[in-house]
Order: structure tokens, then sequence, then C-alpha cells
């Protein structure tokens, strides 16, 4: 069928101009010497030049641990407080006991004194309502709590956790153009597989002047070590649910693996270096360090349990306060019957 149509009086093809816009962009690339991947491989390599980018994949296993541990600061301030208001509590009912024993006796020696009767009944029904004994459990329960969950030892490891974020952040800002893309894309298949690599400012002090072959093997050595470790705690964790001593075992040997790698990679870097000795002892370094991010991690383990201890807890807080909240009302009470009546 003839496609040309009229056009101002000359024939025109308007399926091969159609034709011929559909293949500009294309013959635009091959005039410059590129294909169509090649430009589309550009564009991808554009977002390894993110510094957010590298700083939110550097800091995700941080922003984990921060999270665990805001949990159980929460937890420890809410167990101290608990036990403080069980405290309490004990220490009213306690009190109430020994009020009602006192008046007893009181009432015992003096029988005539019906008033006496009276304010002796009322403090024995007060101390019937509370059990000093279960109160001061509870207290030794919520104390047994707080000190697994202390406090003191949460807010320190919030505040070493953050001090990193922001130090992770400020060494990223200081990096090359160049080191800032060779880190991303080093780092590509690990974030693209959500694998969380253990690296902190202390290790990253080893790449300040790296260039690209260095900073390969020094991304290398941290996610083998990230791997081995995620197949190590998959061994941990069914050593937990069996007790069988195989999976610790092999768990272990997960981990040293780890570590082998660790060392093997960050070793190759003293060979990628542009100057002799530029990185000795870096091995050394990592392999001994003893950072406060993974102190903070290592602590967070124990959120765990103390968020399975959480509900138990929140209802013993609130039947605490509720205790305590009475308790002093009735002792005051009892405090102000016994001056009236008895001077």
């Amino acid at each position: 069928m003839n496609k040309d149509k009229l056009l101002f009086g000359y024939k025109v093809n308007f399926m091969e101009i159609k034709i011929m816009l559909n293949k500009t962009p294309l013959m635009l690339l091959a005039f410059f010497g590129l294909s169509f991947s090649a430009y589309a491989n550009d564009i991808e390599d554009q977002k390894f030049y993110d510094r957010e980018l590298l700083t939110e994949t550097l800091i995700a296993d941080d922003q984990q641990a921060l999270a665990a541990t805001q949990e159980a600061n929460q937890t420890a301030i809410e167990a101290d407080q608990a036990y403080f208001e069980a405290a309490e509590a004990a220490t009213a009912a306690t009190q109430a006991d020994t009020d009602a024993s006192t008046a007893k006796a009181a009432a015992d020696a003096d029988s005539t004194n019906t008033a006496l009767a009276e304010t002796a009944s009322e403090l024995q029904l007060i101390a019937n309502e509370t059990d000093a004994d279960a109160l001061q459990a509870l207290a030794d329960e919520l104390k047994v709590l707080a000190n697994e969950t202390d406090a003191t030892e949460t807010t320190a490891a919030l505040a070493l956790i953050e001090t990193e974020l922001t130090n992770t952040a400020t060494f990223v800002d200081g990096l090359t153009d160049e080191q800032v893309f060779a880190l991303n894309r080093s780092l590509n298949n690990a974030l693209s597989s959500g694998l969380l690599v253990d690296i902190d400012t202390e290790d990253l002090a080893l790449i300040a002047d790296a260039n690209k072959l260095q900073i390969n093997a020094f991304t290398q050595a941290f996610e083998q070590e990230a791997r081995f470790l995620l197949k190590a705690n998959k061994f941990t964790r069914k050593y937990d649910e069996s007790g069988n001593e195989k999976f610790l075992q092999i768990s272990e040997r997960m981990s040293t693996k780890g570590e082998n790698q660790k060392v093997k990679f960050l070793t190759k870097m003293d060979r990628f270096s542009e100057s002799a000795s530029a990185l000795a002892g870096s091995t050394a370094k990592a392999t001994a360090k003893e950072s406060a991010k993974e102190a903070a991690k290592n602590m967070s383990k124990s959120v765990a349990k103390a968020t399975a201890k959480k509900a138990a807890k929140a209802a013993a807080k609130e039947t605490a306060k509720g205790i305590a909240k009475t308790e002093a009302k009735r002792s005051a009470k009892a405090a102000a019957k016994l001056l009236a009546k008895h001077g």
C-alpha cells in the first residue's frame, strides 16, 4: 500500500519519517561511539556517586542496633521504676501489718476501750487486704529484671551508637568522589541482597587514603565476614532450639571461617597499596579491635530476653502503682486515727 501523501504539493512518506524519528536516539549514541547498553549503564553508575546512599549502607547495621538498644533502654527504665514502686508497696504493706499488730495489742490490753478495739479492727482489715510477702516477692522479681536491663548501660550504649552514626556521615563527607564511587559499587551486591555489613568508623579509617583496588579488598573482607556470620547465627539458633552441641560447633566453625576470610582480604590491601607499607599493621588492628559499637550490639542481643518479660512486668508495674498509692493513703489514714484516739 502506498503510504505517500501530499504535503505542500510534495509527496511525503510519513512511515519513513516515523521510523527515522524512532531511530534518532540510537543514531546519536552510535555517532558518539556509545551503545544503548553502555548509555544505560552510565545512568545506573551515577548512583554510585551518591554520598547519602553510601552513608545509609554503612550505617544500616548501626540503625538496627540503635532500634534494639532504644527498646532495651526503655525496658530498663520501666523496670527500674516498677521495682521502686513495688518496693514502696511492700514497705507500706509491712507497715500496715505492724500497725494492725500494735493496735490489737493495745486493744487486748484495754478491753474496755471500744474506740481502740474499733481502730484495731479497721487496721486489721487494711492489713488483710494486702499481702506484704507477695509484694516483697514482686519487688524482688522486678529487681532481678532491673539488674538484667541496666538503664545506665543501655543509655551509654545509645550514646555510643549515635556517635558512630555521626562519625560515619562525617567520614563519608571527607571522601573523594572516586572513593565514594568505589565504595558504593563494591557494596552494591551486599545492598541488593539485604546483607548488613559491620563496618564502623574505626574500620573506615583503614581506607582514608585508599585506592579503588584497596577499597574492593576492604569491602570484600567485611562482606565475606557478614555472609559467614549469617550462617553461624543460623546454626546458633538451631542450637538454642535443640540443645544439640553439633550445631554450636558448626556455628563456631562458620564464625572462624568468616574471620579468616576477613583477614585474607584485608591483607590484600597492602599488596594494592601505591606506597610500600602504607597500610602495614591494618590486619592486626582490624582483628584486635573491640569497638564501642560492637559492645553495644552484643548488649542489645539480650533485648529479646527482656522483651519476653515485658508484658508480665508491665502488668506488675500497674499493680505496683495501684498498691503503692493505696497503701500510702491507708497508712496515712491509720496513723491519723491512732494519733487522734491515743495521742
